[in-house]
């Protein structure tokens, strides 16, 4: 009898166990779903705080990072942002984060080229940029950026608009345009009714016309 009631604690220990970890993990989509709802809701309440948000593969956790990495804060970030199990924090920044641009000044825009296609999404560049750089700790590429980076495609763009200055929308479903007139950059987040979510990347001349987010 004991044996049995023995092994009956052990087969509950075991699928207690199971449970635990089958619970414990999310998928990739899941995760990434998580992380953007936390830099959502960062850039809502302007949370001055927050200095960086990855997922942590290892782990499958979202790691936050915050400047000010104390049990306060911490609690603040749970009652105000989001509340989840599945994020763990760490100390780290204030990182300085920028974007830059290489212009060719002896060509004019006259095309743009397909410069990335990643996650289903495709990037042009003006046939008169060489380049387009993030800066976020290092100076990078922004196709290295975009692949090399933690984080979806969707949180990608939104840091590289985060630098510049929003002109507008088109009503073609919620198209956007931002600038930065002292770096000439214009970038243009096409999101149409047909689902077109391409993004275009060229100087101040950059105008919504033609075939662009078509």
């Amino acid at each position: 009898m004991k044996k049995i009631i023995g092994i009956g604690l052990c087969l509950i220990l075991l699928f207690s166990t199971l449970g635990c970890e089958q619970e414990a993990n999310l998928t990739n989509s899941e995760l990434e779903a998580l992380q953007t709802e936390v830099t959502e809701k960062v850039s809502q309440n302007n949370y001055d705080n927050f200095a960086s948000c990855y997922i942590d593969n290892s782990t499958k956790r979202v790691v936050v990072e915050l400047i000010t990495n104390t049990e306060e804060e911490q609690e603040w970030f749970r009652q105000n942002i989001v509340d989840s199990k599945y994020i763990t924090f760490k100390e780290g920044g204030p990182y300085t984060s920028k974007v830059d641009i290489d212009i060719d000044g002896n060509t004019k825009l006259t095309e743009y080229v397909e410069y990335l296609t990643y996650d289903n999404r495709t990037i042009y560049l003006a046939n008169n940029v060489k380049e387009f750089y993030v800066i976020d700790n290092e100076k990078m590429p922004l196709s290295k950026y975009i692949t090399n980076a933690n984080q979806s495609f969707d949180v990608s763009i939104e840091f590289v608009t985060n630098q510049l200055t929003h002109q507008g929308s088109f009503d073609d479903g919620g198209s956007s345009l931002y600038t930065d007139n002292e770096k000439n950059i214009s970038v243009l987040v096409c999101h149409t009714l047909n689902q077109n979510q391409d993004i275009y990347i060229g100087d101040l001349s950059l105008e919504y016309s033609g075939d662009m987010c078509k």
